[in-house]
Protein backbone atom coordinates (compact mmCIF):
# COMPACT_ATOMS: atom_id res chain seq x y z
CA UNK A 1 0.00 0.00 0.00
CA UNK A 2 2.91 2.47 0.87
CA UNK A 3 4.56 1.58 -2.51
CA UNK A 4 1.47 2.23 -4.40
CA UNK A 5 0.70 5.64 -2.36
CA UNK A 6 4.71 7.17 -3.07
CA UNK A 7 4.35 5.99 -6.85
CA UNK A 8 1.07 7.99 -6.61
CA UNK A 9 2.88 10.77 -4.98
CA UNK A 10 6.14 11.09 -7.69
CA UNK A 11 3.35 10.80 -10.65
CA UNK A 12 1.32 13.72 -9.16
CA UNK A 13 4.54 15.91 -8.49
CA UNK A 14 6.02 14.73 -11.88
CA UNK A 15 2.65 15.95 -13.40
CA UNK A 16 3.02 19.44 -11.31
CA UNK A 17 6.49 19.35 -12.50
CA UNK A 18 5.44 19.00 -16.34
CA UNK A 19 3.04 21.99 -15.95
CA UNK A 20 4.93 23.91 -14.56
CA UNK A 21 7.54 23.97 -17.20
CA UNK A 22 5.04 23.77 -19.86
CA UNK A 23 3.55 27.20 -18.37
CA UNK A 24 7.30 28.78 -18.17
CA UNK A 25 8.14 27.56 -21.71
CA UNK A 26 4.67 29.22 -23.29
CA UNK A 27 5.40 32.15 -21.34
CA UNK A 28 9.13 32.60 -22.48
CA UNK A 29 8.16 31.58 -25.78
CA UNK A 30 5.64 34.14 -26.44
CA UNK A 31 6.06 37.34 -24.04
CA UNK A 32 9.84 37.32 -24.58
CA UNK A 33 9.91 37.01 -28.33
CA UNK A 34 7.90 39.86 -28.89
CA UNK A 35 10.84 42.41 -27.47
CA UNK A 36 13.00 40.09 -29.35
CA UNK A 37 11.43 40.84 -32.43
CA UNK A 38 11.57 44.46 -31.38
CA UNK A 39 15.31 44.76 -30.85
CA UNK A 40 15.74 42.75 -34.10
CA UNK A 41 13.88 45.64 -36.33
CA UNK A 42 15.90 48.23 -34.74
CA UNK A 43 18.87 46.80 -35.47
CA UNK A 44 17.58 46.44 -38.67
CA UNK A 45 16.44 49.97 -38.94
CA UNK A 46 20.17 50.65 -38.24
CA UNK A 47 21.77 48.91 -40.94
CA UNK A 48 19.90 50.26 -43.37
CA UNK A 49 19.82 53.80 -42.27
CA UNK A 50 23.51 53.96 -41.30
CA UNK A 51 24.97 51.38 -44.45
CA UNK A 52 27.45 54.11 -45.53
CA UNK A 53 28.46 55.52 -42.81
CA UNK A 54 28.94 52.43 -40.30
CA UNK A 55 32.50 51.27 -39.31
CA UNK A 56 33.54 47.78 -40.33
CA UNK A 57 33.64 46.70 -36.28
CA UNK A 58 30.40 48.52 -35.85
CA UNK A 59 28.59 46.81 -39.17
CA UNK A 60 30.58 43.43 -37.56
CA UNK A 61 28.56 44.50 -33.91
CA UNK A 62 24.98 44.67 -34.88
CA UNK A 63 25.78 41.64 -37.81
CA UNK A 64 26.63 39.72 -34.09
CA UNK A 65 23.84 41.37 -32.17
CA UNK A 66 21.37 39.89 -35.06
CA UNK A 67 23.13 36.24 -35.10
CA UNK A 68 22.42 36.53 -31.25
CA UNK A 69 18.76 37.67 -31.47
CA UNK A 70 18.12 34.99 -34.00
CA UNK A 71 19.85 32.35 -31.96
CA UNK A 72 17.47 33.47 -28.92
CA UNK A 73 14.42 33.25 -30.93
CA UNK A 74 15.83 29.77 -31.46
CA UNK A 75 16.12 28.73 -28.33
CA UNK A 76 12.55 29.77 -27.06
CA UNK A 77 11.47 27.56 -29.81
CA UNK A 78 13.30 24.58 -28.85
CA UNK A 79 12.20 25.36 -25.35
CA UNK A 80 8.33 25.00 -25.80
CA UNK A 81 9.47 21.94 -27.88
CA UNK A 82 11.28 20.54 -25.21
CA UNK A 83 8.13 20.99 -22.75
CA UNK A 84 5.40 19.41 -25.18
CA UNK A 85 8.32 16.67 -26.43
CA UNK A 86 6.33 12.71 -25.57
CA UNK A 87 2.90 14.59 -24.66
CA UNK A 88 -0.28 12.28 -25.15
CA UNK A 89 -2.39 12.95 -28.17
CA UNK A 90 0.18 11.82 -31.26
CA UNK A 91 -2.13 10.12 -34.37
CA UNK A 92 -1.30 6.25 -34.93
CA UNK A 93 -1.49 5.25 -38.05
CA UNK A 94 0.51 3.25 -41.16
CA UNK A 95 3.54 5.34 -42.88
CA UNK A 96 6.39 4.18 -45.21
CA UNK A 97 9.27 4.60 -42.93
CA UNK A 98 12.08 5.20 -46.09
CA UNK A 99 9.67 8.01 -47.25
CA UNK A 100 9.65 9.76 -43.89
CA UNK A 101 13.22 9.32 -43.45
CA UNK A 102 13.75 10.87 -47.37
CA UNK A 103 11.45 13.46 -47.03
CA UNK A 104 13.12 14.76 -43.81
CA UNK A 105 16.46 14.38 -45.43
CA UNK A 106 15.19 16.54 -48.37
CA UNK A 107 14.24 19.41 -45.41
CA UNK A 108 17.50 19.13 -43.97
CA UNK A 109 19.73 18.59 -47.26
CA UNK A 110 19.33 22.19 -47.76
CA UNK A 111 22.17 23.26 -50.04
CA UNK A 112 22.11 19.50 -51.51
CA UNK A 113 25.90 18.66 -50.01
CA UNK A 114 24.69 15.21 -48.54
CA UNK A 115 23.58 11.79 -49.39
CA UNK A 116 21.28 9.10 -48.05
CA UNK A 117 21.65 5.98 -47.59
CA UNK A 118 18.74 4.28 -46.04
CA UNK A 119 18.99 0.08 -45.19
CA UNK A 120 15.82 -1.58 -43.93
CA UNK A 121 13.85 -4.86 -44.50
CA UNK A 122 10.87 -3.47 -43.85
CA UNK A 123 8.93 0.01 -44.76
CA UNK A 124 5.55 0.09 -43.96
CA UNK A 125 4.82 0.09 -40.07
CA UNK A 126 2.63 1.72 -37.74
CA UNK A 127 3.11 4.21 -35.42
CA UNK A 128 2.85 7.58 -33.90
CA UNK A 129 4.37 9.28 -37.32
CA UNK A 130 4.83 12.81 -36.08
CA UNK A 131 7.24 12.30 -32.82
CA UNK A 132 9.28 9.84 -34.98
CA UNK A 133 9.95 12.13 -37.61
CA UNK A 134 11.36 14.81 -35.10
CA UNK A 135 13.55 12.64 -33.91
CA UNK A 136 14.97 11.69 -37.17
CA UNK A 137 14.82 15.29 -38.22
CA UNK A 138 16.60 16.43 -35.24
CA UNK A 139 19.81 13.64 -35.58
CA UNK A 140 19.78 13.80 -39.10
CA UNK A 141 20.27 17.70 -38.60
CA UNK A 142 22.34 17.05 -36.50
CA UNK A 143 24.93 15.48 -38.50
CA UNK A 144 24.59 17.61 -41.27
CA UNK A 145 25.26 20.73 -39.30
CA UNK A 146 28.32 19.74 -37.56
CA UNK A 147 29.86 17.71 -39.93
CA UNK A 148 33.52 19.03 -40.67
CA UNK A 149 33.65 19.52 -44.59
CA UNK A 150 30.29 20.27 -45.51
CA UNK A 151 29.51 17.72 -47.67
CA UNK A 152 29.28 13.84 -46.38
CA UNK A 153 27.06 10.91 -46.08
CA UNK A 154 24.28 10.07 -43.98
CA UNK A 155 23.59 6.58 -43.14
CA UNK A 156 19.93 5.51 -41.55
CA UNK A 157 19.28 1.67 -40.96
CA UNK A 158 16.12 0.16 -39.36
CA UNK A 159 15.40 -3.59 -38.51
CA UNK A 160 12.92 -5.17 -36.46
CA UNK A 161 13.55 -6.75 -33.12
CA UNK A 162 10.44 -7.35 -31.61
CA UNK A 163 8.68 -5.48 -29.01
CA UNK A 164 11.04 -2.38 -30.90
CA UNK A 165 12.38 -1.34 -34.08
CA UNK A 166 15.99 -0.47 -33.97
CA UNK A 167 17.04 2.58 -36.10
CA UNK A 168 20.51 3.76 -36.71
CA UNK A 169 21.76 7.12 -37.50
CA UNK A 170 25.45 7.88 -38.90
CA UNK A 171 27.46 10.38 -40.47
CA UNK A 172 30.73 10.34 -41.63
CA UNK A 173 32.13 13.56 -39.73
CA UNK A 174 34.36 14.25 -36.75
CA UNK A 175 32.34 12.14 -34.37
CA UNK A 176 32.44 12.46 -30.70
CA UNK A 177 34.18 12.23 -27.67
CA UNK A 178 33.54 9.12 -25.61
CA UNK A 179 33.94 11.65 -22.39
CA UNK A 180 30.59 13.70 -24.13
CA UNK A 181 28.30 10.84 -24.52
CA UNK A 182 26.16 11.63 -21.82
CA UNK A 183 26.51 15.17 -21.72
CA UNK A 184 25.11 15.74 -25.56
CA UNK A 185 22.04 14.88 -24.25
CA UNK A 186 21.41 17.32 -21.68
CA UNK A 187 19.65 20.66 -22.44
CA UNK A 188 21.55 23.54 -23.61
CA UNK A 189 24.57 21.68 -24.41
CA UNK A 190 27.23 22.31 -27.65
CA UNK A 191 30.14 21.13 -27.57
CA UNK A 192 31.71 24.10 -29.97
CA UNK A 193 31.47 27.77 -29.23
CA UNK A 194 28.07 29.36 -30.14
CA UNK A 195 29.12 31.72 -32.67
CA UNK A 196 30.38 29.09 -34.52
CA UNK A 197 27.77 27.30 -35.17
CA UNK A 198 23.87 27.61 -34.56
CA UNK A 199 21.50 25.82 -32.46
CA UNK A 200 20.20 25.99 -28.97
CA UNK A 201 22.49 22.90 -27.88
CA UNK A 202 18.43 21.45 -27.36
CA UNK A 203 18.25 19.43 -30.23
CA UNK A 204 19.27 15.83 -28.72
CA UNK A 205 17.71 16.86 -24.96
CA UNK A 206 14.24 17.42 -27.17
CA UNK A 207 15.12 13.58 -29.20
CA UNK A 208 16.12 12.29 -25.61
CA UNK A 209 12.92 12.86 -23.92
CA UNK A 210 10.71 11.66 -26.93
CA UNK A 211 12.48 8.78 -27.71
CA UNK A 212 12.19 7.91 -23.44
CA UNK A 213 8.71 8.93 -23.30
CA UNK A 214 7.77 6.75 -26.06
CA UNK A 215 9.56 3.67 -24.16
CA UNK A 216 12.13 3.86 -25.73
CA UNK A 217 16.35 4.33 -25.18
CA UNK A 218 18.61 6.21 -27.31
CA UNK A 219 22.61 6.33 -26.89
CA UNK A 220 25.84 7.50 -28.49
CA UNK A 221 27.71 4.34 -30.05
CA UNK A 222 31.14 5.60 -29.32
CA UNK A 223 32.99 1.96 -30.86
CA UNK A 224 32.91 3.32 -34.38
CA UNK A 225 36.16 4.58 -36.26
CA UNK A 226 34.24 7.88 -37.78
CA UNK A 227 31.59 10.21 -37.20
CA UNK A 228 28.98 10.13 -34.70
CA UNK A 229 26.73 6.76 -34.61
CA UNK A 230 23.18 7.59 -32.78
CA UNK A 231 21.10 4.12 -31.67
CA UNK A 232 17.48 4.31 -30.69
CA UNK A 233 15.03 2.02 -29.95
CA UNK A 234 11.39 3.16 -31.00
CA UNK A 235 8.29 0.44 -29.53
CA UNK A 236 6.27 -1.14 -31.98
CA UNK A 237 3.23 -0.79 -29.72
CA UNK A 238 2.69 2.78 -28.31
CA UNK A 239 1.18 2.68 -25.14
CA UNK A 240 0.90 6.01 -23.31
CA UNK A 241 3.30 8.59 -23.24
CA UNK A 242 2.98 10.72 -19.97
CA UNK A 243 2.14 9.73 -17.13
CA UNK A 244 -0.44 11.13 -14.97
CA UNK A 245 -1.96 10.85 -11.62
CA UNK A 246 -5.13 8.97 -13.76
CA UNK A 247 -2.36 6.33 -14.03
CA UNK A 248 -2.79 5.14 -10.33
CA UNK A 249 -5.71 4.90 -8.66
Amino acid sequence: MQDISERKYFIEELSRSNTELDNFAYVASHDLKSPLRGIDQLASWLEEDLKDKLEAEDAEHLRLMRGRISRMEKLLDDLLSYSRAGKKGDVIHSINIKSVVENVFDLCNTKNAFSLEFESATTDITTASVPLEQVIRNLINNAIKHHDTGKGTVYVSMVVNAPFYEFVVRDDGPGILDEFSEKIFTMFTTLKPRDEVEGSGMGLAIVKKIVVAMGGEISLDTSVQKGACFKFTWPMEIQNLMPNSRDVE
